[in-house]
């Protein structure tokens, strides 16, 4: 493989790493299960669950 080959890859891996930690998601889905009837605190027990989900099955 060529040197200007492996410097793409390199680029493409530092996107793709930048882009899979953003979290664009989070006030959507808060504003989408309030407006499905859920209080604050049900949410956010909610994205606690989640976020134990993420760190405990996460494969190292």
């Amino acid at each position: 493989m060529s040197g200007e080959g492996l410097n793409r890859n390199i680029s493409l891996l530092y996107a793709a790493r930048f882009c899979g930690n953003l979290i664009f998601f989070v006030p959507v889905i808060v504003i989408f299960f309030q407006s499905q009837g859920l209080s604050m605190t049900r949410v956010m027990v909610l994205q606690t669950a989640f976020a134990l989900a993420v760190v405990a099955l996460e494969i190292p």
